[in-house]
């Protein structure tokens, strides 16, 4: 699976993501995180998100 930015752009909402997930049975597939977490988690990756 990749970073997930190909299905966000192919879906309107996070909750579309997840109802997909659990119809699919990928719910393990997924991590959920509260935004400090989140943000965290991406400072110590170094993730950077564009915004397209």
């Amino acid at each position: 699976m990749n970073n997930g930015a190909e299905e966000r752009r192919n879906v309107s909402s996070g909750w579309q993501i997840l109802k997909r997930a659990v119809e699919n049975g990928r719910l393990p597939d997924y991590q959920v995180l509260c935004m400090n977490c989140q943000f965290i988690k991406r400072h110590e990756s170094k993730d950077i998100i564009a915004n397209d």
